[in-house]
């Protein structure tokens, strides 16, 4: 094995370690899911299949392709028959829900914080981006008034995720 491949190998293997899984607590099921580190080839079969456009499939194909129980298990491991219902039944879940769980699954907001942002309504997250848009700038003011709950609520998970990194350690 060339150097460059062992060393490669041997980061990789490292990050694979159990230690390095996010736990989310999911008190809505009862239980805690795992999530391992994303890396290339978990997302791209995450991705394989869903349109990128549909962020709500993306993230019900997340659940179903990277979670995992306390044993490295994958928690929606269902026969093939049974993956459209598993599929459709995870389309039930609270979209609040489901984003937090994606959200805390990369080690992103700190549960308050994840709290503070599903809790938002529509009108509430483009009255707090809206702020930042003046008249000169009609076209984000547009796209902020046009803009998806989902991708409202990302594009305030990802600022607050930034700030939270900045200020270390999240504390709950």
């Amino acid at each position: 094995m060339s150097d460059i491949l062992a060393r490669l190998s041997a980061v990789h293997d490292k990050a694979e370690a159990p230690a390095d899984r996010v736990a989310v607590e999911v008190p809505e099921y009862g239980m805690t899911w795992y999530f391992p580190p994303l890396t290339i080839a978990r997302q791209q079969r995450v991705a394989k299949g869903v349109n990128p456009k549909d962020s709500t499939a993306m993230m019900v194909s997340f659940l179903i392709h990277v979670a995992e129980d306390e044993t490295g298990a994958r928690i929606f491991d269902v026969p093939l028959q049974d993956k459209p219902a598993l599929v459709k039944e995870l389309h039930r879940m609270k979209a609040t829900t489901l984003l937090r769980i994606v959200t805390e699954s990369g080690g992103g907001l700190s549960p308050a914080a994840a709290s503070e942002v599903s809790a938002l309504d529509g009108d509430a997250m483009r009255a707090a981006l809206s702020a930042v848009a003046t008249e000169d700038e009609p076209i984000l003011a547009r796209a902020i008034a046009d803009a998806d709950e989902d991708v409202l609520r990302r594009v305030l998970s990802d600022l607050v995720q930034i700030h939270e990194a900045k200020d270390g350690p999240k504390n709950g």
